[in-house]
Formats: structure tokens, C-alpha cells, sequence
């Protein structure tokens, strides 16, 4: 492109001396020569000891588990990560949590049942051995809310808005990171 039309500082913003356009992205290019991307600039966590996590490709890979609808990472300017999680609660209820007897529970009862929080710990804890210390996630919550377009956690296609569940869930965050 060639700039924004009538926008030069907006255009000096994007496109650098060398005439490279700076969309935010952040991408991978596999062996095949494909570029894939997988996340945003502005999204990137940076942790309080200065590294730079990835957020949106810890979540892909953890909405990977049947038992987790939907997952905010978070962590930005603190010690560690931390995720507030929803529930698959279809998933919970059948095979896969029959353990833990919740048949025709309330998803607000089951976030608050031990042995559901034990089920993530354990989750969490075998995804974690496949990750640097600095992407462990080492705390989280259950919420039985899922986000959504019309609290304004989600964005018209879907993705999760970071700062407004961060705000909509500060309690439990303060609470996880021992404030």
C-alpha cells in the first residue's frame, strides 16, 4: 500500500524508510514457506522480569482441551500468568467428568467444587510440563460466565478482549496474584 489517503503521519506510523508496512502482527513462517499468524503486537504479555508471552497461542492451545470452553491469559507488568477459564460444562457433565458426579449441577455450583478446581489444577499442571517457566500458567479461576459479545468480553469475531475481562474480573485477579 501505498499510505493512507490524506493521513501522513498515520501512514509515517505503518510504513517504515524502507517502505515495510507494520500491520501489529506477529507471525511464523513454516518450512512450506506459509506465513501463519499468531497474534498481535499490542497483545503481547510482558511479564514483570521483562519476558514477552505470547497470549493468544498459550489460549489456542488450551482451548484445545475438551474440558475448556473459553480462557483469558493474563499477566502483564506481574510475576507470573495467570487464566480465568470457563468450563465446557456439556464436557463436565459427561464421560470425561463422571468422576465427579455433577450430573444436573449449576455451572455456578460446579466452578465452586473442589474437585472441579482440582480437575483444572491437574489440567494445567500437564500442560505446563510442555512449557517454558515464563508461559506456565500458575494460577487461575473458574468462572461459570461465559464471555460474550454483549458484556463486551468478545469482540464481532469472536476473540477475547483482554482488558475488558481483566476489568470485569479484577477481584479474582487481584485475589490470584495475592493483592
Amino acid at each position: 500500500m501505498a499510505g493512507y489517503y490524506n493521513h501522513e503521519d498515520e501512514t509515517r506510523e505503518v510504513i517504515d524508510r524502507d517502505g515495510w508496512l507494520h500491520t501489529g502482527d506477529i507471525a511464523e513462517i513454516d518450512a512450506g514457506g506459509y506465513i501463519k499468524i499468531t497474534d498481535r503486537k499490542k497483545e503481547i504479555i510482558v511479564l514483570s522480569g521483562g519476558k514477552n508471552v505470547s497470549p493468544a497461542n498459550l489460549e489456542s492451545r488450551l482451548v484445545a482441551d475438551p474440558l475448556i470452553a473459553q480462557i483469558c491469559v493474563i499477566g502483564d507488568r506481574r510475576k507470573h500468568l495467570a487464566a480465568i477459564i470457563v468450563p465446557d460444562f456439556e464436557t463436565l457433565h459427561g464421560p470425561q467428568g463422571a468422576d465427579l458426579q455433577l450430573d444436573h449441577t449449576k455451572p455456578a455450583d460446579a466452578v465452586a467444587n473442589p474437585k472441579v478446581r482440582k480437575l483444572f489444577h491437574d489440567r494445567l499442571r500437564a500442560f505446563n510440563r510442555a512449557q517454558s517457566d515464563v508461559e506456565a500458567i500458575v494460577d487461575f479461576t473458574l468462572t461459570a460466565t461465559p464471555f460474550s459479545q454483549e458484556n463486551g468480553e468478545l469482540t464481532p469475531t469472536l476473540k477475547v478482549r483482554r482488558k475488558v475481562v481483566q476489568e470485569h474480573y479484577r477481584t479474582a485477579i487481584n485475589a490470584m496474584y495475592g493483592g
